[in-house]
């Protein structure tokens, strides 16, 4: 790991022989010390990957990363009835470093649907998040929410 001087330069020492990745957050999600989206450094015919040489120098290209800010996603639970479901936790887990998303109480996004069976939980924008009713492990209902959208209605039985 490496960390950018005032002009965005970094620079890796110690590494032995071989191939590696360059990026941000290619194993993790955005957080509040890291907020970016991830991004790959690439080679000029396009891998994701360079070979560095023991005792070489390699020079990456410039890698362009996105601050990422947060925003309020809005989750709706109602009955097949249509009645609201109130009272049920609902869990928003960010989704594409893990599949299924690593289940990380510190990361997740989590409340509990009000009289109107709504709930509106702050997350990052523009990454994508799994939605779970009821608990983590068995949950009554789920489903992907993009990157995009700002609100989503479950149905639960």
């Amino acid at each position: 790991m490496a960390r950018t001087d005032s002009q965005g330069r970094y620079e890796f020492s110690r590494l032995g022989a071989g191939s590696y990745s360059v990026g941000v957050n290619l194993w993790q999600q955005p957080s509040a010390a890291n907020p970016y989206q991830k991004a790959v450094a690439r080679t000029a015919t396009g891998e994701d990957y360079f070979p560095f040489p023991l005792g070489g120098e390699v020079v990456v290209p410039v890698l362009t990363v996105v601050a990422l800010q947060r925003v309020l996603k809005t989750v709706r639970v109602q009955h097949a009835d249509g009645r609201p479901a109130i009272r049920l936790r609902v869990t928003l887990s960010a989704v594409g470093i893990h599949d299924p998303p690593a289940w990380d109480a510190r990361r997740d996004a989590s409340a509990v649907s009000d009289d109107s069976g709504t709930v509106t939980l702050e997350v990052w924008q523009s990454v994508p998040y799994l939605v779970r009713v009821g608990s983590v492990e068995k949950p009554l209902a789920m489903r992907r929410l993009d990157g995009t959208a700002v609100s989503i209605a479950m149905v639960v039985p």
